[in-house]
């Protein structure tokens, strides 16, 4: 038997863009997930999932495969705003029927913000000089989501990509100010 040994804790940004579908009442808004991010904070990779709702749910679970295994092997989950990505997230695996997802630490940047400042992901970023946030033009939306038009779709990507990068870089700036103090539990090998 190895002795255990404690390891860095892995943090997954992670980070949706949805479709509203319709307006529920209130502050309520049912949505469709179409495209998810992941990447390990502290590593350049970013993940990208395009969910192309025609597809079968056979194919879509084969293509979410791999975020899964992600998920489970990280230690905290990153996001700005997370709860609403989260949500997602979850959501996506719950409608094509798996299992349901592990419950991971949590780790957002937007909660993290002192009282009295905005916490836009858009604001914070053009405060700390941490990039700008990309916009997608209305009609960059719709030829994505309703005529799937490849250069659409990939304009759609990249922002979902850019939003986990801004986030992870926003995460590190607010270490850096004592505004997070990341209190992630490790995993134990062994």
């Amino acid at each position: 038997v190895q002795p255990l040994t404690t390891t860095e804790p892995r943090l997954l940004g992670l980070d949706i863009e949805n479709e509203p579908l319709w307006y529920g009442g209130g502050d309520f808004t049912y949505d469709s997930v179409v495209c998810i991010s992941a990447k390990w904070v502290g590593d350049p990779g970013v993940v990208t999932f395009w969910l192309d709702w025609r597809k079968s749910d056979r194919q879509l679970v084969k293509l979410l495969s791999p975020l899964r295994g992600l998920i489970e092997e990280c230690d905290a989950l990153l996001g700005h705003n997370f709860q609403h990505d989260w949500k997602g997230v979850r959501a996506v695996f719950n409608h094509l029927q798996q299992p349901f997802l592990p419950k991971r630490h949590i780790v957002d940047t937007m909660r993290c913000i002192p009282s009295g400042m905005p916490r836009s992901l858009e604001w914070l970023c053009d405060m700390f000089d941490l990039g700008e946030k990309p916009h997608v033009a209305a009609r960059t939306w719709i030829a994505a989501l309703n005529r799937y038009e490849p250069w659409a779709i990939e304009k759609v990507k990249e922002r979902n990509r850019d939003d986990v990068i801004l986030t992870e870089k926003l995460y590190e700036r607010e270490k850096e100010l004592g505004w997070i103090t990341p209190r992630v539990p490790t995993r134990r090998k062994g």
